[in-house]
């Protein structure tokens, strides 16, 4: 989820800059896809009252993944669902990009580029996805739960509408809009929705 987040942020014109320019903003939000993952695969299990407990199991062949979930249990647990997101928003950054660099969608940046993101895209096909996720997303009865949640934090990074260029009809968008996310991440977009306010208070 958090590689097509990262590619909504560009969609349209990879040489332009992304939409949401703010570096904690994008930070906290890839951090929610992250755990959002990671409670779908069930990596980790959310608690009463809102706590993070990582349940046992082989972190799998996945870099982010593996390092997600070592600095997770390197600090004290459980913790809360918004501990762990800036826990998680200090690191996750360049590991998606990473990822994508290493699948091929990216590469780092001219390093005179100093003031700009280590890597960019390469090529259409990274931020053509969010557009072929989505609309096949909507398309299915009932709308995917995982979808679902990738457009609720679209929705709070303003990523959803006119801003990018998605190019989603609007019955897609209609049908986004009226699924629910799985009830197991809904405490996540709770906590991310309210970290993203504190902080657009704070500009």
């Amino acid at each position: 989820m958090a590689d097509l987040l990262l590619a909504a942020n560009h969609a349209g014109d990879i040489q332009l800059d992304p939409v949401v320019r703010d570096r904690a903003t994008m930070e906290l939000a890839l951090a929610a896809a992250v755990l959002i993952d990671l409670a779908i695969e069930k990596r980790i299990r959310l608690e009463p009252p809102g706590c993070v407990r990582i349940l046992a199991g082989h972190s799998g062949d996945d870099p982010l993944t593996h390092r997600v979930l070592h600095d997770l249990r390197r600090k004290a647990r459980p913790r809360s669902v918004t501990d762990s997101l800036y826990v998680l928003a200090d690191i996750v950054t360049p590991l998606v990009w990473t990822r994508l660099a290493g699948q091929g969608d990216a590469q780092p940046r001219s390093a005179r580029c100093r003031r700009r993101p280590r890597f960019e895209f390469v090529g259409l096909r990274a931020i053509r996805r969010p557009h072929l996720y989505l609309t096949a997303a909507a398309d299915r009865d009932p709308v995917d739960t995982t979808a679902a949640a990738l457009w609720r934090l679209l929705t709070l990074l303003h990523l959803d509408g006119e801003s990018t260029d998605l190019m989603l009809s609007d019955t897609t968008i209609a049908r986004l809009d009226a699924a629910e996310p799985a009830p197991q991440v809904t405490p996540i977009l709770s906590a991310v929705a309210l970290a993203l306010h504190v902080h657009a208070t704070a500009l």
